[in-house]
């Protein structure tokens, strides 16, 4: 699993997924990823001291389409339900005003290439960005 941000200080994450785990299928990881993504971000708010009692809109850019419109809705079937809620008490706790958007693979470099562990083309593409480990929350 792989994410960053843009207007992070150059920074990607990855995890690695245990062989033990691939039958959980790549829907599932990529929905752990998000919420992921969403944990990074409110540890981040709180080292930062972020004002919670205003809204903050946060978009996410996704290439895998059932994870746009699961986490747009907060819907989905019943084994991803620790996932979710996770995700809504994150929304609710922070007052994140989140929106997820769907972005082509091939527009998606660096997330691929962070879930890759591409590191030589990821530091061709983008040669100051620093890569750090990650463990997704645990549902």
């Amino acid at each position: 699993m792989g994410f960053w941000s843009p207007s992070d200080t150059g920074v990607g994450y990855q995890c690695d997924i245990s062989e033990n785990d691939f039958e959980k299928g790549i829907f599932y990881f990529e929905a752990l990823c998000m919420a992921s993504t969403l944990t990074w971000l409110t540890k981040e708010f709180s080292r930062k001291h972020r004002d919670c009692s205003k809204p903050v809109k946060v978009i996410i850019y996704c290439d895998n389409t059932n994870t746009v419109l699961v986490f747009n809705i907060l819907k989905a079937s019943e084994k991803y339900n620790k996932i979710l809620v996770h995700t809504a008490n994150l929304l609710i706790k922070f007052n994140i005003q989140l929106k997820v958007d769907h972005i082509p693979g091939e527009k998606n470099m660096v997330a691929d290439l962070l879930l890759r562990e591409n590191t030589t083309k990821l530091k061709s593409l983008l040669p100051t960005l620093s890569i750090s480990r990650f463990t997704p929350p645990s549902l």
